[in-house]
């Protein structure tokens, strides 16, 4: 089982664009969308759930929560959550992936777990399609959470990742689902 997931969208175009990818090879993903994005490509949005994706909040402008107060937390949380409404999978993944002592305990109060990841290309790091590949074909084991984000090297790097490993037996779920079972939080490494 490998969980791929997609931070910081949805983007107009390479979002789409990668719905067109994991549609061609039957794989769902785990969309974490930033509220402010959400809120001004609905189509897009509309397209990730009606393909059974999921979606999860990434706070409304990627706002690192471990330096915001509670009050700016549940704002930022909470707004991206009341927009996602009925199609909000209950978990969120901090910015950067950045959490301090409060975090887990201020998701929690919001229905939500937090997500981090296990594996990443940094394809926002301005790498060749080629090496975003090499790095997440290197990095996917069985159990992987494979944090991406919505760019053209991405959009061909999960084209040949996922061609590479068609045929393997290989499942691809949504990391977060509407009715969550009980995981424990995801840490980095």
């Amino acid at each position: 089982m490998v969980y791929l997931t997609f931070d910081d969208g949805p983007h107009p175009v390479y979002t789409p664009l990668l719905l067109d990818v994991l549609s061609r090879y039957g794989v769902r993903a785990t969309f974490f969308v930033i509220g402010a994005r959400a809120e001004r490509y609905p189509d897009v949005i509309q397209r990730i759930v009606s393909e059974g994706h999921t979606l999860a909040n990434h706070t409304w402008s990627h706002e690192d929560l471990a330096t915001l107060t509670r009050a700016e937390f549940d704002e930022t949380v909470g707004r991206t959550q009341d927009l996602l409404g009925d199609h909000a999978a209950p978990c969120i993944r901090p910015p950067y992936g950045s959490t301090n002592e409060f975090t887990e305990g201020w998701a929690a109060a919001h229905g939500l777990r937090v997500v981090l990841w296990t594996a990443s290309a940094n394809a926002w790091a301005g790498l060749a399609a080629p090496t975003v590949a090499g790095r997440l074909l290197e990095g996917i084991t069985d159990g992987s959470i494979v944090l991406m984000h919505p760019n053209a090297e991405t959009v061909q790097a999960v084209e040949i990742v996922l061609d590479r490993l068609s045929g393997r037996g290989i499942k691809y779920e949504p990391v977060c689902e509407m009715a969550e079972p009980s995981l424990p939080p995801v840490l980095p490494g």
